[in-house]
């Protein structure tokens, strides 16, 4: 049993952990909804303590806000925004078969 806690408290702390380098810095969130009035509505995103990030999700969405509008007991619902009009998406990498 304590095998068992001690491994969920580990996942609880790092869980949430982003993968993306740099996603937490290049993403603001918000609990306000006017500061995404004039933005664009990019897509959804929810956030526990099991291993989804928000800020992850907006960054391959192409947004760069979520406004968060609801959260209970470590899980987070929010909606992704693109405010600043730049498009953080980075191209796939296509390999082409040689001809």
């Amino acid at each position: 049993m304590k095998f068992f806690l001690l491994t969920a408290f580990v996942l609880s702390l790092t869980g949430c952990a982003s993968t993306i380098p740099g996603a937490d810095k290049a993403v603001n969130f918000t609990y306000n909804k006017n500061d995404v009035t004039a933005c664009k509505l990019v897509g959804k995103t929810t956030e526990n303590t099991i291993g989804t990030n928000m800020a992850d999700d907006a960054v391959l969405s192409g947004g760069d806000t979520i406004y968060v509008y609801k959260k209970v007991i470590g899980i987070r619902w929010g909606i992704i925004y693109n405010c600043h009009g730049n498009d953080t998406r980075q191209p796939i990498p296509v390999q082409v078969p040689p001809v």
